[in-house]
């Protein structure tokens, strides 16, 4: 049920080689499982990647919103800028909010969020061409574009 999704999780976790991934918890599907394992183990020669799991219900939208909400109530600019955010970029939003907080850093997060805008990848989709992570890895399509050498 979630093949793709997973083929995007792995192109995306080839793609950006984030050093820390927020995740539902406590469990994921054993396949995507599996591919984050993968991708782990793959990275650990370069550097190691932290996994932090989050209650599953942080997730969702509803909650999300009333996240949004509390947190950015002082500023009714960016509390209106929060809530117009597309759903995927609300949720993701509201779950580094929570996660910032758990570290005493979400004052950070009260910034301007022109960039939470473009995460919305919905209308994106058909106009490239979508390699999975192995794919990328394969290919060693980012590391060229970054000038990075093995």
């Amino acid at each position: 049920e979630d093949s793709a999704g997973r083929v995007e999780l792995e192109r995306c976790l080839e793609q950006f080689a984030p050093v820390e991934i927020l995740l539902p918890g406590p469990t994921l599907s054993a396949e995507t499982e599996a591919a984050l394992e993968k991708f782990l183990a793959l990275s650990k020669s370069t550097v190691k990647v932290r996994v932090v799991r989050i209650d599953a219900e942080e997730y969702g939208y509803s909650k999300s919103c009333s996240s949004l909400a509390q947190f950015y109530a002082s500023d009714k600019n960016l509390l209106k800028a929060a809530l117009e955010l597309p759903k995927t970029a609300a949720v993701s939003l509201s779950v580094v909010v929570t996660y910032f907080k758990r570290m005493k850093l979400d004052r950070a997060l009260k910034a301007k969020l022109e960039r939470w805008t473009d995460i919305d990848n919905e209308s994106k989709c058909g106009s490239f061409m979508n390699l999975n992570g192995t794919t990328l890895r394969d290919l060693e399509v980012v590391k060229s574009c970054m000038g990075i050498e093995n």
